[in-house]
């Protein structure tokens, strides 16, 4: 699907932000997926809207702590990608292994705060002061 035709119906739908907009993008992959957020999730308020056709999509992507780990070890973004639903970019891979995170403990946190973004549950952890500037993610 277009990259612009997926931007114009974001903005169609009511996406003000370019967060919005960007998350917008990255969960509309087809025709289906466009068709099932109109029909199911489109109630007109766009920021509300956005982040239930999130949650619906993890729930429909689940998967359990043995195969989240193994896809982490073929390929950690689209692994981390395929659970949260939302872009990841190398910043956060490199704070998750910066904290020395277990694939399986970021599961196991993923599992108790199923709506919070990646970097909400990584700043969970304690992350190391010296010379880092993760405050600016």
């Amino acid at each position: 699907m277009l990259e612009q035709y997926k931007i114009n119906m974001a903005k169609k739908y009511g996406a003000k932000l370019l967060k919005h907009v960007e998350l917008f993008c990255f969960l509309i992959s087809d025709d289906k997926d466009l068709m099932v957020y109109d029909d199911f999730h489109n109630t007109g308020n766009f920021p509300f809207d956005i982040l239930h056709f999130q949650s619906y999509k993890r729930e429909k992507s689940m998967t359990n702590k043995e195969d989240f780990s193994n896809k982490c070890r073929e390929n950690e973004k689209l692994a981390l990608e395929g659970l949260f639903q939302e872009p990841v970019e190398h910043i956060h891979i490199q704070l998750l292994n910066d904290l020395s995170i277990t694939y399986e403990e970021l599961f196991e946190k993923y599992l108790n705060r199923k709506s919070s973004s990646l970097l909400s549950i990584l700043q969970l952890w304690d992350a190391p002061t010296k010379n880092n500037d993760y405050f600016l993610i």
